[in-house]
């Protein structure tokens, strides 16, 4: 997702993505094959200008916790994978977060 100041709000419909028909989830569940998408989203880590800069780290680490959040799931750190795209100004960055959706996440009734 190319949304940068948005995307990371649409996680959320990845949220029992295959409990919505049931004969897809039939499908994914019964396929030892089946693999779950990989989801690349772009975002931005804004800090302000008054605070000391944060290293990459500290700004990787307010992302993972954010699509945490939206996706209520608790994935390990290291299963995401941060890119910086670029300085869009002094005090904003901006990200490619690649992660594959978790099962958990994908098959949760809502």
């Amino acid at each position: 997702m190319n949304l940068p100041d948005s995307a990371l709000t649409f996680l959320d419909e990845f949220i029992g993505l295959y409990t919505r028909d049931e004969s897809v989830e039939k499908i994914a569940r019964g396929d030892p094959q089946f693999r779950l998408p990989t989801i690349n989203v772009h975002c931005f880590e804004k800090f302000s200008s008054d605070e000391p800069e944060p290293s990459m780290q500290e700004l990787y680490r307010r992302v993972h916790s954010r699509i945490t959040k939206i996706i209520d799931f608790p994935a390990p750190f290291d299963d995401f994978h941060f890119h910086l795209v670029r300085k869009v100004a002094p005090t904003k960055p901006m990200f490619c977060v690649t992660f594959q959706l978790p099962r958990e996440v994908a098959f949760r009734k809502k």
